[in-house]
């Protein structure tokens, strides 16, 4: 991490730099002519002046005093043009390196965020994967050391590790349409949020969709979206309320309209949650405690950051809130 703080701050010097030559270059470029300019006009006053003096008669000056006074004139021009010029170049320098070293890190902000969420991303994705990895390999260690393993040991074993192979496949896919979302553009067509609800429901089994209920306020509630990820958006959030809702209780989906924008609410009733919790929910790899339901230790913690994806490529909105054991996930399109 030190080498790529390194890497922006050497990065950050260069454009500043860069800025700050390009500025100069122009600024002394634009003081060459604004110096050479008024030179040529000062010339061309004096002899304007040296010429009216020598038409009038009642003037008679030595033309050698006239050259003192020009070369005198001239000298003081010259030195206090010069003089201006370098103050405000200097002036000009200063303000360009403040505003270059500005400019230089608000330009690679962005990306700088972004490779400290990569890193941390990819440090938590394999975090996720040497957990199972590390079981496996303890299994099949004991198995090969262990030449007594009986037959009913060893099918223990690969039921196991094949428990493990699943977990891996499921974070896999999940990663992977992850990734997708970031670098594929979506194709959006009109859609209607209660058939798209009543097809997330469908995956669910016969059990868990006699808990859920659809409160359709408008029955013309439609949006433009993508099917499959809002399908998929909608599956997160009603197996999240299937996870963390108490057992039998109600699971709604309320489809309605905030003045011109349609809104969907899946509201479970469970533990509540702090609120600092709250926040952090759609963060990648975050966890709520796992004391709070016994299935969360199957959960990766990418269900609702998957969820916060899909709407941010629709330019919606997704937030939690909870009032007493009622937990409500809202999204606004």
């Amino acid at each position: 991490m030190q080498n790529i703080n390194n890497i922006f701050e050497s990065a950050t010097l260069k454009l500043n730099l860069w800025f700050i030559s390009a500025v100069m270059l122009i600024s002394i470029g634009f003081s060459f002519v604004i110096y050479q300019t008024s030179i040529d006009e000062f010339k061309s006053r004096f002899d304007a002046i040296e010429t009216r003096l020598e038409k009038n008669e009642q003037f008679q000056i030595n033309p050698g005093i006239i050259d003192d006074i020009r070369a005198d004139q001239s000298a003081k021009t010259r030195t206090k043009l010069a003089t201006m010029l370098f103050n405000v170049n200097l002036l000009l320098m200063v303000v360009s390196a403040i505003a270059g070293h500005l400019w230089a890190r608000r330009t690679l902000e962005p990306i700088e965020k972004l490779h400290k969420s990569q890193s941390k991303f990819t440090s938590d994705v394999s975090h996720e994967f040497k957990t199972p990895l590390a079981v496996m390999k303890a299994e099949i260690e004991y198995a090969l050391c262990d030449s007594s393993t009986t037959k009913a040991e060893l099918k223990e074993i690969l039921e196991s590790n094949l428990e493990e192979v699943e977990r891996l496949s499921n974070l896999s896919t999940i990663l992977l349409k992850m990734s997708n979302l970031e670098v594929e553009k979506i194709q959006k067509s009109s859609l209607n949020l209660e058939s798209t609800a009543k097809d997330a429901i469908k995956t669910f089994s016969k059990t868990d969709q006699k808990r859920i209920k659809i409160i359709n306020k408008n029955t013309k509630c439609n949006i433009c979206g993508n099917y499959e990820t809002i399908r998929e958006l909608l599956t997160i959030l009603i197996d999240n309320a299937i996870k963390y809702s108490k057992p039998k209780t109600e699971i709604d989906i309320l489809i309605h309209k905030n003045i011109n924008h349609p809104m969907i609410e899946v509201v479970n009733i469970g533990e509540s949650i702090p609120k600092d919790e709250i926040e952090k929910i759609f963060n990648r790899f975050y966890k709520v405690d796992k004391s709070r339901n016994k299935t969360n230790e199957d959960s990766y913690g990418l269900g609702l950051s998957l969820a916060k994806k899909i709407i941010d490529i629709h330019n919606g909105e997704i937030s939690a809130k909870q009032k007493d054991e009622k937990i409500s996930f809202i999204i606004k399109f």
